[in-house]
């Protein structure tokens, strides 16, 4: 029991001043006590010592009690709506205001809720989904790299490779060769 008690507390890693890890600790204290030098009581008592502490461990983590539950903010939607619209349309260039008017939003409101949401803007997610897509297409090998630039809706092969290079420090073709090695390396 013990030991137990003290892998949750340090498991947990309570920020500094959290007052209910002192709360949590004073509890496990208790609990330690009671199971040391147990009293007539001490069984209903250390029962209802363990349920506050697991209540107070659900609480830190996030949980919610039964009466607390409630439905997630509107911008969750509209981030999840503009998320999904990205990754549906990523080879087809499209404008922002083209995205805001699909999750029913202005794009100064589109942005500000997507940031808060994602840690990023639009537009770095945007290249993010495009990135991940071209080294998808650049691992199966079912295309060339101008295809793939005609495809992702680049205006040349020329453009792909700077917007590769820019963002991942190698050319797609650099890229392509070191994904095959990678893959000989696991099938070897």
């Amino acid at each position: 029991c013990k030991d137990v008690i003290y892998w949750i507390w340090y498991s947990l890693k309570f920020p500094a001043g959290c007052e209910a890890a002192y709360t949590l600790l004073s509890l496990f204290d208790f609990l330690l006590e009671e199971n040391l030098a147990p009293s007539a009581f001490s069984g209903s008592v250390s029962e209802l010592a363990a349920i506050e502490c697991i209540l107070l461990i659900l609480r830190l983590v996030g949980a919610k009690e039964e009466g607390e539950r409630h439905s997630p903010p509107l911008s969750d939607t509209r981030v999840v709506m503009a998320k999904q619209f990205i990754r549906d349309n990523v080879q087809s260039g499209f404008a922002i205001r083209e995205l805001a008017s699909y999750c029913d939003v202005g794009e100064k409101q589109l942005a500000r809720i997507f940031c808060k949401e994602e840690g990023c803007t639009v537009a770095e997610y945007v290249r993010m989904q495009r990135l991940k897509h071209i080294k998808t297409l650049l691992a199966s090998d079912a295309y060339s790299v101008r295809q793939i630039s005609e495809m992702m809706n680049f205006s040349s092969e020329y453009y792909l490779n700077s917007f590769f290079k820019k963002h991942t420090g190698m050319t797609p073709g650099t890229y392509r060769l070191a994904h095959r090695k990678e893959n000989k390396k696991e099938q070897g």
